[in-house]
């Protein structure tokens, strides 16, 4: 398959819950697309606005070239109606399978299982590869501090347990000195986290940067790309609105990359921060120290590239965590649109 914020001047419990709330409010965001006309290498331009309803289980930094394409206009340039909706993974994928949404960013198993079971679901590019960070209750301060102790996950039959177990093992632990723990995903694993109920928990950004900028003493123990080589994150597309439609996807893609590009462009690091802080709901602060990480991880080039080495990798961990019997990734990614293809 992400990264939120925190007002350091308040108790980290009204903190973090008053952000986590805005966080997870339904944003909607009107922007427009057509039938392409290409004019000087320029974004292509429409006789009618194409509506798009892009979901995501939440407004994570992964998203940021979508964020920019629509603070800047530029799907409305390219005539795109674009709307965003932010819905849980599960509900996520019924209304992609539905076509409420024409395309759902998120990890690539539950989509991949869909698609093996006949859905309509494609993966066609890939967002920002955004690590997860395993991050530390107060005075957890190093791995050695996790032992005989809970680690909290999404859910036990899950990549994101696959993940939490194959971090510690790299760090010493053996498996019979931790228990991963299901507490749910986002907020209520801080709500966890800060009761005491785990010791560590993986978060993406921009809420792992909320947790770290909190008044509590966390730490970071470990990035997941510290351990392991795969891409979490993808967006999929309705494959017969794609197929309907291929104008609007191609003119989607061509906005989304524009994002990336302004991104890149050290010169636009206000607007960019900006387009973060305004999008997803977080401290200009947070959103600075995301941007800057980025830079220097180079994770922004990773947006809109499909690595299927990295997705096999990705789908043997949800395969070892007992999801499904994954085929190879390239039976349920297109690479046409990819930018590590070209």
């Amino acid at each position: 398959m992400a990264r939120d914020k925190a007002d350091q001047n308040q108790n980290i419990n009204g903190s973090l819950s008053m952000t986590l709330h805005r966080i997870r409010i339904t944003q909607r965001f009107a922007v427009t697309l057509a039938l392409p006309i290409v004019i000087g290498g320029t974004l292509p331009l429409h006789a009618q606005d194409t509506p798009i309803v892009v979901g995501a289980p939440a407004p994570v930094a992964a998203l940021w070239p979508v964020f920019v394409a629509q603070t800047n206009g530029t799907f409305e340039e390219a005539g795109l109606d674009v709307t965003t909706r932010y819905v849980g993974g599960g509900q996520g994928l019924q209304q992609l399978v539905s076509n409420d949404l024409q395309i759902f960013v998120t990890n690539p198993d539950q989509p991949a299982l869909a698609q093996d079971r006949g859905a309509p679901v494609q993966g066609f590019i890939g967002m920002i590869n955004t690590p997860f960070s395993l991050l530390g209750a107060p005075g957890v301060t190093s791995f050695d501090d996790l032992q005989g102790k809970r680690i909290g996950t999404a859910a036990i039959a899950s990549s994101d347990a696959t993940l939490i177990s194959t971090m510690l093992l790299e760090n010493g632990l053996a498996k019979s000195e931790f228990e991963v723990f299901q507490t749910g995903s986002g907020s209520n694993k801080i709500a966890a986290l800060l009761s005491g109920n785990v010791s560590a928990v993986t978060l993406t950004q921009p809420q792992d940067f909320i947790y770290l900028n909190s008044e509590t003493t966390a730490v970071r123990l470990a990035l997941s790309s510290d351990v392991v080589d795969s891409q979490a994150i993808a967006a999929f597309y309705n494959s017969n609105w794609a197929d309907d439609n291929p104008e609007a996807v191609d003119a989607f893609v061509e906005a989304v990359r524009e994002g990336k590009s302004f991104l890149l462009d050290e010169a636009n690091r206000d607007a960019a921060i900006e387009s973060l802080a305004s999008s997803a709901n977080v401290a200009p602060e947070i959103a600075a120290e995301i941007y800057d990480f980025y830079l220097e991880e180079s994770l922004f080039e990773t947006a809109l590239e499909l690595d299927l080495d990295m997705l096999d990798t990705y789908l043997d961990m949800a395969r070892e965590a007992g999801i499904g019997d994954f085929e190879t990734a390239s039976n349920y990614f297109v690479t046409t649109w990819s930018d590590a293809e070209e």
